[in-house]
């Protein structure tokens, strides 16, 4: 692999050539290459603790260390934030549940076709973009 840096109007880039990429790409863009798979999984794991009952827990708890340091501070915008969270939360509970049976329907009907590939049942276990691309692929 070979590193060359180069100064541009803007900022300096670095290009990468070697094997396995067909084209140079600029120094930022191979690093959000790099870092883009963990925050995809990081993002999708967050997606599914929100939906969790304990997330509730987090934002009661968030509102007590607030409230009990500093009552004075802990306004109707104070509220106001926490029932928006709380709201979030509850609507992100009833899309994940949602999300969920309709995922079981779909599994059920996906393993009683014999015809279907059994790798359809287990696509739930990607992340939202690799569905999408396989949703192109199926079309």
């Amino acid at each position: 692999m070979t590193f060359k840096a180069e100064t541009g109007p803007i900022a300096p880039a670095v290009l990468v050539s070697g094997n396995d990429l067909s084209e140079p790409k600029a120094g930022l863009a191979v690093w959000f290459s790099m870092i883009e798979d963990p925050i995809r999984r990081s993002l999708s794991a967050l997606a599914a603790a929100t939906a969790r009952p304990q997330a509730f827990l987090v934002v009661i708890a968030y509102g007590a260390l607030w409230l009990i340091p500093e009552p004075e501070t802990f306004d109707l915008h104070g509220l106001a934030t926490l029932v928006v969270w709380v709201m979030t939360l509850i609507i992100q509970r009833a899309e994940h549940g949602d999300t969920q049976a309709i995922h079981a329907k779909l599994d059920g009907l996906i393993h009683s076709i014999e015809r279907a590939p059994n790798r359809l049942a287990e696509i739930d276990d990607k992340e939202p973009e690799d569905i999408e691309d396989e949703r192109q692929k199926n079309s």
